[in-house]
């Protein structure tokens, strides 16, 4: 398991739901066939963001590192199966129709956690979504075929800015505690991106 979570320069870090390469396949077929146009995320930097932590100084990696080691959550599967757009700012998305009340805790804690180790809290109601494409045409909501992500851990992710566009490291892994041994719970509630408003 990646522990680079080292102290040194500057980084700019958020917190994710980091998929596997099944989940990364399955989505990014999914936005080549019903995402008319835009620019396509590449399949290797497909995420759902929890918390942008941003330009986050060497000294304060000991406060990064508390954030991991306190965050309490179970692991959980999250089901994406609805893909839309937000006409502004042109994003194409995939995104579960409801919120596992999991997912909704497991955000509630990670906002106390940030707030005790001094960083900031987001302001906007949670509402996780992964990113496929940017610059994209306004277009359908679709239903698809739900993609089952298992949800193990919390990622620590460092972006690097270069000229061909944003490149993720990922920085630390803080596993999930499992919920029973008879496999993954989906309980739903919560909001979803197409029922923002």
């Amino acid at each position: 398991m990646p522990d680079n979570c080292s102290d040194g320069d500057t980084q700019r870090l958020f917190l994710a739901l980091w998929p596997d390469e099944g989940v990364r396949c399955a989505v990014a077929r999914l936005a080549r066939r019903l995402v008319p146009d835009g620019r396509l995320v590449p399949p290797e930097n497909l995420h759902v963001t929890l918390a942008f932590l941003g330009d986050v100084p060497g000294e304060a990696m000991p406060r990064v590192r508390a954030i991991g080691a306190n965050l309490v959550g179970a692991t959980f599967a999250l089901e994406l199966d609805r893909i839309g757009c937000w006409p502004r700012p042109r994003i194409s998305w995939i995104a579960p129709s409801h919120t596992p009340a999991v997912l909704g805790r497991l955000n509630r804690e990670l906002r106390q956690v940030l707030r005790k180790a001094g960083f900031p809290v987001p302001s906007r109601r949670f509402a996780p979504h992964m990113t496929l494409a940017r610059r994209s045409a306004p277009h359908a909501f679709h239903d698809v075929t739900p993609v089952v992500w298992p949800i193990e851990r919390i990622t620590l992710i460092r972006s690097h800015l270069e000229r061909a566009g944003a490149r993720y490291e990922i920085l630390c892994e803080w596993p999930l505690q499992p919920r029973n041994t008879k496999g993954w719970e989906s309980d739903k509630g919560g909001t979803s991106p197409g029922n923002m408003k």
